[in-house]
């Protein structure tokens, strides 16, 4: 419904880079609960080992387990906000 992810898969597309494989993840479009953000992170798959598990779902055993020590670090170190959602 046009979020971060149609924005990024437009911009792929314009630049011609269609032969990606690809996967949105996210909140979906629909009403969802309200809560700390910890949860919610962890029901809709938004934590380090959730888009990791994502990842390793669309490309298969390629990703190596190392790969997700890396990942979590990163998303770790991404803001995180309060519990006001902001």
């Amino acid at each position: 419904m046009g979020g971060f992810g149609s924005a990024a898969l437009e911009a792929l597309s314009e630049e011609g880079l269609t032969h990606l494989r690809t996967k949105l993840i996210g909140l979906p479009d629909w009403y969802i609960e309200q809560g700390p953000q910890d949860l919610l992170r962890e029901r809709y798959g938004l934590t380090a080992d959730g888009i990791y598990n994502s990842v390793k779902a669309l490309f298969g055993a390629s990703v190596a387990t190392d790969d997700a020590a890396r990942l979590a670090s990163l998303v770790g170190s991404l803001p995180h906000g309060d519990e006001q959602g902001s």
